[in-house]
């Protein structure tokens, strides 16, 4: 699945440096802290601390950890270098297995949706509205009412907008279900008991990282924030912050 495709491609070269007088700017590929084999998807992960401008963007929002794909099948992740040496078993191959099963099983349904449903109803949906509005000129001697003729024209797109809303409702059910089903099988990977250490140690180290580099009253505030949510979304067995699946909009 595609994720984050302007940080995939930050992470494949060295932050830019200004180039000598006279010469041409040439990017330095980057060399990740570790590559990783997982069935047919490889995962390079890279310290965001190289790139200040990542790190800054991410840590902000509690994520210390951030992954990033433009073919879903080669992925790239972003670790803040302290938080990954502390959890680093939250980015283990067997962990990264599942959310990688995860993703394709949400590309596959997305690509579904769009072959199976959305061009299929779309296409017939032209079809029906270019015959009403030539009904007229089709049969002429049975005229259809205006009135009737511009329900038909504006009732039958709202038709298809609530039919497509119901079936995106359903995929989203659907991926909820796999999004949990990962989540539990991560859980019994380590066991409850350790499982519930590494929320514990994740959480300690947000707010201690925040208290360390944003001491002002706003950040404070927004580190509350963060934490209260990631404890909310524990309490609801949703710990996709922890172990960094994807939200809505990384699903691009």
């Amino acid at each position: 699945m595609k994720l984050n495709e302007r940080l995939y491609d930050e992470l494949g070269n060295l932050p830019y440096v200004e180039p000598a007088l006279g010469e041409d700017y040439v990017p330095v590929p980057s060399t990740p802290i570790e590559v990783q084999q997982v069935n047919s998807h490889k995962v390079e992960i890279y310290y965001m601390n190289e790139y200040k401008d990542v790190l800054e963007e991410f840590t902000k929002q509690g994520k210390f950890a951030v992954w990033s794909s433009k073919d879903g099948v080669n992925y790239r992740l972003a670790v803040e270098k302290e938080y990954y040496e502390q959890l680093n078993e939250l980015y283990s191959i067997p962990v990264n297995q599942e959310w990688l099963g995860f993703w394709d099983k949400c590309e596959v349904m997305q690509r579904n949706f769009s072959r199976k449903i959305i061009l299929p109803v779309t296409a017939v949906l032209i079809v029906i509205l270019i015959f009403f509005a030539n009904w007229n000129n089709i049969f002429k001697n049975a005229q259809m009412n205006e009135g009737l003729n511009l329900g038909f024209t504006i009732g039958i797109p709202l038709v298809y907008l609530a039919s497509m809303m119901f079936v995106r409702k359903k995929i989203i059910n659907n991926i909820t279900k796999e999004q949990q089903q990962a989540l539990q099988n991560i859980k019994e990977h380590f066991g409850e008991s350790k499982f519930e250490q590494l929320l514990k140690m994740q959480r300690t180290y947000i707010d201690e990282y925040f208290d360390a580099h944003y001491d002002n009253a706003d950040n404070k505030e927004e580190k509350s924030e963060i934490i209260e949510d990631n404890n909310q979304e524990n309490k609801n067995e949703d710990s996709s912050e922890v172990i960094d699946e994807p939200k809505d909009e990384d699903k691009e």
